[in-house]
């Protein structure tokens, strides 16, 4: 599965599954964007701020960065204000020395690795990992190190596997250490085509050709249409609704791994019903195309319309150009930062795309489903007009929810096969999206 042409980097990332560095992403997709690491011309005569000293340090509960707040050019102080020590990710943290501009771009870079890292994979990187990926990062500045702009930084963190703190240092060539106790740094991959009619030899000298039969156009999409459906209508249903915190994507999912709804990026998340393997597919090329987005522009320049829109294009060139359509149906939702309106799309298997006010129902029970919320919905709604809360609470939206999942289905859903996740526009972290735990959808349902 290759790119599509119009930017959205939907597919796999090799042969078998999906490549989670953002770095190799961003140097495939957009190699303007990391120009940064090779030579400019006349690296060496530049005059550029250099970050003084840092040093990190073990102690029994993990690790300590610190450093001044200088950086020198030449024999002078270029900034007396700079930030030196940054936080990768939740258990691991970076400390710069060298060239300033080059070491915070590796910085900005290396913490989008990880994050990206994350939510392709599901799970965290390794600290050996994360050291090791810095490493080569560093390794491809080598070129601007020999012209003098070298970045050697301290990063370290605690290793939950082994159940305490470690640093790691670095060269210029991106060799990498481990310290027992504290370090400073400062003051650097044919066989034979057989095309579609292939003259083959035959009893009697005959030559046999393919034939491809005629079959009209609207039959054509008729029978990719029926087969789309068939395919959705095999899997367990969804249901997106706003409520008064945020908004709401809950599921019947069995499984505790394979999820149907996850995070694309800080205020944005997906749900996806269907082919397992094509709506994770939507899913990775979602994350990538929204942190490519974030990267190249402003992390506020990434919005669900933009990914929905991306979906809606991607989609629409499967079902037409390909044999085979894939057999899904997703929801990408937005919730607002400030006074503006949550979003919530519903992209069909097709490429259509419409934006949905309140609620929505997709997958197999779909119909059911919405036609259960509805009247819910606006009974519960006109009865809190006038309140001071005129929409739902979260413990009213998992319950309904669920009410509904299960009328679907003609059968109780346990608590247990229950999968929500939640965006939350007042949460105090960046990324909006939270899953509900087990014990917290059971108590909520108890209620």
């Amino acid at each position: 599965m290759t790119d599509d042409p119009a930017g959205f980097p939907l597919g796999a990332g090799g042969p078998i599954g999906a490549n989670p560095s953002f770095f190799d992403l961003v140097s495939r997709n957009r190699p303007e964007a990391v120009k940064g690491l090779s030579a400019p011309h006349g690296g060496a005569d530049m005059a550029h701020p250099h970050g003084t000293t840092v040093l990190g340090l073990k102690y029994e509960g993990g690790v300590v960065f610190a450093g001044d707040t200088r950086a020198t050019e030449g024999f002078a102080i270029a900034d007396d204000k700079m930030e030196k020590v940054f936080a990768a990710d939740d258990y691991s943290a970076i400390a710069i020395a060298g060239a300033a501009g080059q070491a915070i771009e590796i910085v900005k870079l290396f913490q989008l690795e990880l994050e990206h890292y994350e939510k392709i994979t599901g799970d965290r990187l390794s600290l050996e990992g994360k050291a090791n990926r810095l490493a080569q990062m560093i390794r491809g500045n080598f070129p601007l190190a020999l012209q003098g702009l070298v970045v050697v930084p301290l990063f370290g963190g605690f290793d939950q596997r082994r159940n305490e703190g470690r640093i790691f240092y670095y060269d210029a060539t991106g060799g990498r250490w481990e310290e027992d106790d504290y370090r400073a740094t400062g003051c650097r991959h044919r066989a034979r085509r057989r095309g579609a009619l292939g003259p083959r030899s035959g009893g009697g000298g005959q030559v046999l050709m393919a034939f491809m039969p005629y079959v009209p156009p609207e039959q054509l999409m008729k029978d990719r249409s029926d087969f789309a459906h068939k395919g959705i209508a095999r899997g367990k249903s969804v249901v997106g609704l706003e409520y008064a915190e945020g908004a709401l994507f809950i599921a019947e999912n069995p499984s505790s791994t394979l999820h149907k709804i996850s995070e694309i990026y800080d205020r944005i998340a997906f749900a996806g019903v269907g082919k397992y393997s094509e709506f994770e597919d939507l899913r990775i090329a979602g994350v990538r195309l929204a942190d490519l987005r974030g990267y190249s522009y402003g992390r506020e320049d990434v919005r669900a319309r933009d990914i929905a829109n991306g979906y809606s294009q991607a989609l629409s060139t499967i079902f037409t150009q390909q044999m085979k359509p894939y057999e899904v149906e997703i929801l990408v939702a937005e919730v607002a930062g400030d006074s503006g309106r949550n979003e919530i799309y519903h992209i069909l298997f097709d490429g259509t795309v419409t934006d949905e006010h309140g609620f929505v129902g997709i997958g197999g029970h779909a119909e059911t489903l919405t036609e259960a919320l509805k009247g819910t919905y606006q009974t519960l709604t006109e009865a809190l007009k006038g309140t001071y809360q005129e929409q739902w609470d979260l413990g009213t939206a998992v319950r309904e929810a669920v009410r509904a999942l299960s009328s679907a289905e003609g059968r109780e859903i346990e608590p247990a096969s229950i999968e929500a996740g939640v965006l939350e526009p007042s949460r105090p972290q960046r990324r909006k999206f939270r899953r509900l735990l087990d014990d917290e959808v059971a108590r909520i349902l108890s209620g």
